[in-house]
C-alpha cells in the first residue's frame, strides 16, 4: 500500500526549527552585557541563569526552581562577595569584622600620613585652589543673585568664603580639612545636600593644594605616601555610607555613586558595577530576611503528587529543586553562562543557553 501520510514540506521544517532555535537561544546580548557578566562572575557574583542569558529555557528553569527563592539564594551569596571585595579594597584580612569602628580605626591609620604635613609651614594659596572654590560657589551664587527670594542661605557661600584665605599655615589646614569633612556629614545628616558637597569639595581643595606644595619640596616618597591615604579615607568613607547595621556593603548603593559619578576604582568600582547592574540579586540580607532551605512548593507539590498517586518515589523530589538552585550557583554552571551560543548547524535543533540539548533534524521531522 502507498503510504498516503502527509509530509511537511523542508522549507517549513526548517523555518519551524530556525523559529524555535531563536525562541530558546534568546536575543543575540551585547557585548556589553556580556562583559557585564563575565566581570561580575570573575569578582565572585553569581547570576541566575535568564538574566546573562535570557532564553526561554533559562527564563523556564528560574521559573520552574521558584526565581524569587533562586534570586534569593543567589544574593545572599552575593553578599558575602560583596563584604569579601570591600574587604580587600581597604586592605582588611579575610573574614574580618566590617564595622563603624572597624572602618574609622583604618580613616584614623591612613590620617598618619596627614600629621606629617603639619611641619610644612605657611602656604600660600594658588591660583587652582581659588579656582575651585570658585567654582564650588558658583551654582550657589549664580542663582542667589538672580532669585534671592528662592534661595534660602544654606551655608555654602560662608563656608567657601572661610576657606578663601591669603595665606594657611600647614598644621591649620589639616585641622580644616578634618573639620570640614565633619561639618558635611553633619549636613548630609540633617539634609542639607548642597552645603555638604561644598563642605567636602572645600576639603577636597585644601587637600590638593597640600599635595602642590609637598610636590614643590621634592619629597617623592612624601607626596606618594599622601596619595596614597587620600585614596584609603575617600575609599573607607565611602564604604561607611553604604555599611547596613548589620556590617553588610549595599553594593546597589554603590552603584548608585557610581551612576552620579563618583570615581570608584578597583575592588569598589566591581561591587558597584554589579550593584547597578544585576540589582534583583544585590539586595542586602536585611531586604531579603532570611531563606529557608526548602520553600513552600519545595515540599508541598512533591508530598502532594506522593499522597494522590501512591508513588514514594515522588517525595524524594522535596530535594530536588534545592539541589539544582545549588547546581546553579556553582562556579562550573556560573562560568558556563559565558560560553558563546553555538552557531546553527543543518544537523542542530538548538542549544538552549544554559542547558545543552540539541535536536536532530530528523528528529524535528518526527
Amino acid at each position: 500500500m502507498r503510504d498516503y501520510k502527509a509530509k511537511t514540506p523542508a522549507p517549513a521544517v526548517s523555518a519551524t526549527r530556525q523559529a524555535v532555535q531563536q525562541a530558546t537561544r534568546g536575543p543575540v546580548m551585547p557585548e556589553m552585557h556580556r562583559q557585564a557578566v563575565k566581570d561580575a562572575i570573575e569578582a565572585g557574583y553569581k547570576q541566575p541563569p535568564s538574566q546573562a542569558k535570557p532564553s526561554t529555557v533559562n527564563r523556564v528553569l528560574d521559573g520552574a526552581l521558584d526565581r524569587a527563592k533562586l534570586n534569593a539564594e543567589l544574593t545572599l551569596s552575593n553578599q558575602q562577595a560583596s563584604n569579601n571585595l570591600a574587604r580587600r579594597a581597604v586592605g582588611l584580612p579575610e573574614g574580618a569584622e566590617l564595622s563603624r569602628q572597624s572602618l574609622a580605626n583604618l580613616r584614623q591609620q591612613a590620617g598618619q600620613s596627614y600629621e606629617a604635613l603639619r611641619n610644612l609651614g605657611p602656604i600660600t594659596p594658588d591660583k587652582a585652589f581659588r579656582t575651585e572654590l570658585r567654582d564650588i560657589g558658583k551654582q550657589y551664587a549664580n542663582t542667589k543673585n538672580s532669585f534671592p527670594g528662592l534661595v534660602p542661605d544654606n551655608g555654602v557661600a560662608k563656608i567657601v568664603k572661610g576657606a578663601n584665605v591669603k595665606t594657611m599655615d600647614s598644621s591649620s589646614a589639616v585641622d580644616a580639612i578634618r573639620t570640614l569633612r565633619e561639618r558635611a556629614g553633619d549636613l548630609f545628616a540633617a539634609g542639607n545636600q548642597t552645603a555638604g558637597r561644598a563642605a567636602r569639595k572645600t576639603a577636597t581643595a585644601i587637600e590638593n593644594q597640600l599635595e602642590r606644595h609637598l610636590q614643590g619640596t621634592g619629597n617623592e616618597a612624601a607626596v606618594q605616601a599622601f596619595r596614597d591615604a587620600r585614596q584609603q579615607i575617600a575609599r573607607v568613607h565611602e564604604l561607611e555610607r553604604v555599611l547596613t547595621p548589620s556590617g553588610n556593603i549595599d553594593a546597589k548603593a554603590l552603584g548608585a555613586a557610581l551612576k552620579r559619578g563618583k570615581p570608584l576604582t578597583g575592588d569598589m568600582l566591581s561591587i558597584a558595577q554589579a550593584g547597578r547592574t544585576f540589582p534583583t540579586v544585590m539586595r542586602t540580607p536585611e531586604v531579603v530576611g532570611s531563606v529557608p532551605s526548602l520553600g513552600f512548593f519545595d515540599a508541598v507539590v512533591p508530598a502532594t503528587l506522593g499522597a494522590t498517586t501512591g508513588n514514594v518515589g515522588a517525595m524524594g523530589l522535596i530535594l530536588a529543586r534545592p539541589a539544582m538552585r545549588g547546581l546553579l550557583s556553582s562556579n562550573r554552571m556560573q562560568q558556563s553562562l559565558l560560553s558563546p551560543v553555538t552557531p546553527v548547524s543543518p544537523s542542530i535543533g538548538f542549544q538552549p543557553g544554559l542547558l545543552s540539548a540539541p535536536i536532530s533534524a530528523a528528529g524535528a521531522r518526527r
